[in-house]
């Protein structure tokens, strides 16, 4: 699956990359800085680590291994060590600094940061250590950092407007709580654990009649609503003094998730690296596109149906990917011009779409039946590898778009989770054997 992943980030890069190099006006058209060739990344060591650490205002860390020349791995370093590279390059008046650990000879170390895998990336500001898990291109990665020397942010929900406002961002994951004001405990507990999660909304009322309407039904109060999804998630607070940082960070952190994932640049690692237990549904709608949107509604009320079956619904919309677009046509062997829905298989680089209708969407009963043929396991992968027009073989059909991607701003894309120090990192499901292919 890492190959799908790599792959897919070379593309948009590639694509990024074709775009920021000839501007149809270059007068006018915003030039993305390339590496000017000065080597910024330090090598950090346990003898030099702390010291690092507090001489910056923030330090970004990779860790490394070695592997053989034009290898998977090696190729996910040169991508990992540009991003640093111009990263540093353009924040280096803010001393930003960019090191390097090798997972071998630094392996204590890496252990005592809570590293096991090559090509981790670790963002350390303040008393603060950040996993960056974004898409690996100079431009987000920069982003990202910039974002870290803003304060966390909520958002007020006041009056009418506050309240649509809050209900247009419903495609987002958003926590919102409850408080006397701004100046109370816990809203400060609420604003304090906004700052380990920077991707997510965060909102608060002080007003007992938002409240009501926001469904918070007690002061103090605390809710995640979570797209696609007609409840927000309750935090459960049987404790009279409220509920502390800590047991807010730990709430969120096991209620984020949604029961769709939407494919973006910030998620794709993320989205792609479900837990391998589970089947992935990929599904393709274009949320402005009429006929796109009904798929959309359709597909998430499956996904509600199936809530405690092992799946994972990913929507992909091709407009907001456009890079990718031919890409996914050749490789699932379907047209994009209409909505499309199948299966994955993560660790064959397999996939099995479904048939639709040709005078319209299916119905709902329907893609249960298609649901239930993969959950007893009756959807046979193998079916027709053996058509010259299959577009199923994903691993080969990447491997040669890979070949012939040379630019240097290739990318891997992650998401982004903030912790206390010492880091405390969630296993990876399936770690890269030292060749730099997913082990089993």
């Amino acid at each position: 699956m890492r190959l799908v992943l790599w792959t897919v980030c070379l593309l948009l890069v590639s694509g990024w990359g074709a775009l920021a190099d000839e501007p149809d006006n270059p007068e006018d058209e915003f030039m993305f800085p390339s590496w000017d060739g000065d080597n910024r990344i330090l090598n950090i060591g346990s003898k030099n680590f702390k010291k690092a650490v507090k001489d910056s205002e923030v330090l970004i860390v990779l860790f490394s291994a070695d592997f053989d020349e034009h290898s998977e791995g090696d190729t996910q370093e040169e991508v990992s060590e540009y991003a640093l590279q111009v990263t540093c390059q353009v924040l280096e008046d803010r001393d930003v600094e960019c090191g390097e650990i090798d997972l071998e000879s630094d392996a204590k170390l890496a252990k005592q940061e809570g590293v096991d895998e090559h090509g981790t990336i670790l963002v350390y500001k303040d008393d603060e250590v950040i996993e960056y898990l974004g898409h690996r291109a100079p431009e987000i990665l920069i982003s990202f950092v910039v974002d870290l020397f803003e304060d966390a942010h909520v958002d007020i929900i006041k009056g009418k407007s506050g309240k649509e406002d809050f209900d247009d961002d419903d495609d987002e994951v958003r926590v919102v709580g409850w408080f006397e004001d701004k100046n109370s405990k816990h809203y400060k507990e609420f604003e304090d654990a906004a700052n380990h999660f920077p991707t997510l909304e965060f909102f608060a009322t002080f007003d007992p009649k938002l409240a009501k309407q926001l469904k918070l039904k007690d002061l103090n109060d605390i809710l995640i609503y979570r797209p696609f999804e007609k409840e927000p998630v309750e935090i459960e607070d049987d404790d009279p003094h409220g509920l502390e940082e800590h047991e807010i960070e730990e709430f969120i952190e096991a209620n984020m998730e949604p029961i769709i994932e939407k494919f973006t640049l910030e998620d794709l690692h993320r989205v792609w690296d479900e837990d391998e237990d589970d089947h992935m549904i990929v599904f393709f709608a274009e949320e402005d596109d009429k006929e796109g949107k009904q798929f959309l509604k359709l597909v998430a009320q499956l996904a509600r149906k199936n809530a405690d079956e092992n799946l994972d619904f990913i929507w992909i919309d091709p407009d907001e990917v456009p890079t990718l677009e031919d890409y996914f046509e050749e490789v699932f062997d379907i047209d994009l011009d209409e909505p499309q829905i199948g299966v994955v298989d993560l660790d064959d680089n397999d996939s099995v779409f479904l048939d639709l209708p040709d005078d319209g969407l299916p119905t709902l009963d329907e893609l249960q039946a298609w649901v239930d043929d993969i959950l007893d396991g009756d959807i046979d992968y193998d079916d027709d590898d053996d058509d010259d027009d299959d577009g199923q073989h994903l691993q080969a059909g990447m491997t040669t778009t890979m070949t012939t991607t040379t630019t240097m701003m290739k990318t891997k894309t992650m998401t982004t989770r903030r912790v206390k120090m010492p880091l405390k990192r969630r296993p990876r499901k399936r770690p890269l054997s030292r060749d730099g292919s997913s082990s089993p």
